[in-house]
């Protein structure tokens, strides 16, 4: 009986589960085969990128400029010739209407020739009288021209603002005798030719004065003259404003001129467009460029089709190193 082998028993232990020590093993190892390779594989790191999203609404060009507050109708009185002044007769603040006699220059001279040539003419006889003819009436229109010149008028009703001379001064050509104007007040500007394309009368604007903005209207373009110091082509502008009546003349006025409005658009930031026109839509986490027309743009945004709102933009995409379908990730979205 004790020399019996029993089956049974070594049949059983040959059923038995495998100790932790050897599954713990093999878990280790398929573990390190999992990271081996893993690490095997090629990794791409992402780019860290900003990001807005593209919002929808109204967008503005607006020209921004220097004005300054004048009476609607302004009269400079300038005399054309050099001479004495020899009649002021208006004060400031007196009521003038077309065709009063404002101011007058010493013209006895001119007027003392135009007689002489003019008495002279009947003494010649002849093609002495012919010769003399033509000469005396060149010289007579420009004595005349002159004398005219010399009478200052008024060219439409208004006030006399302003009084620079008294009788007896002595001016040079192009001198300031007084200012007319009429109770009316407007700012004025002036601007390029070639920026006015889209800015006719009618246009609308914006006036800071004293801190405070006010609707105002493009009411006239100025023909175009150039300007001697720049060489460009300008032109002069005139605004229309209510609550100009308490502002005084000369005052500086910020104008701002909406030059083009579009609505219902997408607005794109201008930090979202590299220098190659195109922006980065991020989609999956991946960054690709897309070329748009930004033609229509000012100084925050892009104006761009409606469908683009909503979608994500790489903002200072020429900051990162992107690429088409470059996995990124969003450092800090706004």
């Amino acid at each position: 009986m004790g020399g019996r082998i029993n089956v049974n028993c070594c049949l059983q232990g040959g059923n038995r589960p495998l100790p932790r020590t050897k599954a713990s093993l093999i878990m280790i190892l398929a573990t390190a085969a999992t990271v081996t390779t893993l690490l095997l594989l090629p990794f791409t790191p992402k780019t860290p990128v900003h990001t807005a999203l593209v919002q929808s609404g109204d967008w503005f060009d607006v020209m921004r400029l220097e004005g300054v507050v004048s009476y609607r109708r302004q009269q400079n009185c300038v005399n054309l010739y050099p001479g004495t002044v020899s009649g002021v007769y208006v004060r400031a603040g007196q009521q003038v209407h077309a065709g009063d006699l404002l101011f007058s220059l010493d013209t006895s001279a001119q007027e003392s020739l135009l007689a002489q040539l003019t008495g002279s003419r009947y003494a010649l006889q002849g093609a002495e009288w012919l010769t003399a003819l033509g000469n005396a009436s060149q010289s007579e229109w420009e004595l005349r021209s002159q004398i005219e010149a010399g009478k200052i008028r008024a060219l439409e009703d208004g006030f006399v603002r302003a009084v620079y001379v008294e009788t007896g001064d002595r001016l040079t050509a192009a001198g300031l005798l007084g200012v007319v104007g009429s109770d009316e007040k407007c700012v004025t500007a002036v601007a390029r030719t070639q920026d006015l394309q889209k800015t006719p009368p009618g246009t609308a604007a914006v006036l800071t004065l004293r801190g405070e903005e006010a609707a105002a209207v493009l009411e006239k373009v100025g023909a175009p003259a150039a300007d001697e110091a720049t060489m460009q082509v300008m032109q002069t502008l005139t605004l229309a404003a209510d609550g100009l009546t308490r502002a005084s003349v000369g005052e500086k006025a910020g104008v701002q001129l909406l030059t083009d409005h579009r609505t219902n658009v997408a607005l794109i930031p201008i930090s979202a467009v590299d220098s190659q026109n195109q922006i980065w839509v991020v989609e999956e986490g991946k960054a690709s460029p897309v070329v748009i027309d930004v033609s229509c743009r000012n100084e925050q945004y892009v104006a761009c089709d409606v469908q683009m709102a909503g979608k994500r933009l790489v903002l200072q995409p020429e900051a990162c190193a992107l690429w088409n379908g470059c996995p990124v990730k969003e450092a800090a979205s706004r």
